[in-house]
């Protein structure tokens, strides 16, 4: 018995090493970074991977069942909890962690609309959720509302790869070789307290900004001023990083023209 069972995991072992090897040459083959790529070239190789993995296990264990299966049992313990683990997180303590935030940010930064949107959104998908629980049981006159609710689980499963796309695009950006000093460091402005002040997440960010810059960096602060603010968000983050960080002044830029992260980079490249 333990010789088919071998061939068979032998074989599974052949086939994830193939797309393991190709989706790990791709991402590394990858010249932008910056795209949503790199996520689905991930999970394609951490998927492979873990193919690969288990083949190799199954192929070991397929010898001597009868000696390794305390160890299979341990190991699907784990796998079963690494697939358990990330669904608790996106089902509770996500949504948790974006209402503590939220009060945290509306608490400490500016009181603006663009601060309550990830919430509202995550309330309309739990009023969403509990309707999609009680359709079923509604008349028929809720019929149109029940052919409806055949969509919601196409989009949320299309949402939540998009957010895992998203999410290992970023874990491996944030990875990968990058180029730690660089001339310029553009520092993007968000809004200010109080219409003059550089708000906390600010002033993290132009801390974040120095503690990578080399002795001839320059730092360029990109922001244009809103309508409840006194100045310019690029005046204030480089008063802030002039007086309260000592920062050189004659290493500095000022860009307080754009309004959009796209102005941000497009006026910021004319100064750069």
């Amino acid at each position: 018995m333990e010789t088919p069972l071998i061939i068979v995991f032998s074989v599974i072992s052949i086939l994830a090493l193939i797309p393991t090897v190709i989706f790990y040459t791709k991402s590394h083959r990858l010249k932008d970074l910056r795209t949503l790529r790199l996520g689905r070239l991930t999970i394609g190789f951490l998927a492979s991977l873990f193919v690969l993995f288990n083949g190799i296990m199954g192929i070991i264990f397929a010898a001597n069942y009868n000696y390794h299966r305390e160890v299979i049992v341990v190991i699907l313990i784990i796998e079963l909890a690494l697939f358990l683990i990330p669904a608790f997180m996106i089902s509770f303590v996500v949504p948790i962690g974006i209402v503590i935030l939220t009060v945290k940010m509306w608490r400490r930064e500016s009181h603006s609309l663009a601060n309550l949107i990830l919430p509202a959104i995550m309330l309309v998908f739990f009023l969403v959720d509990w309707i999609y629980i009680r359709v079923s049981s509604l008349s028929e006159g809720w019929l149109w509302l029940q052919l409806l609710s055949y969509i919601y689980p196409i989009l949320a499963f299309y949402l939540l790869w998009q957010f895992i796309v998203f999410f290992f695009s970023s874990w491996t950006y944030g990875r990968r070789f990058r180029k730690k000093f660089a001339k310029y460091h553009v520092i993007l402005g968000s809004g200010l307290i109080n219409g003059q002040h550089v708000s906390p997440l600010l002033a993290n960010r132009i801390r974040a900004g120095l503690a990578l810059a080399s002795p001839e960096t320059i730092l360029v602060f990109s922001g244009g001023q809103g309508k409840d603010e006194q100045l310019s968000e690029a005046l204030a983050m480089q008063k802030y990083a002039i007086e309260q960080l000592g920062f050189p002044e004659e290493r500095t830029m000022v860009e307080d023209q754009s309004r959009t992260t796209f102005e941000n980079l497009k006026f910021s490249s004319v100064l750069i």
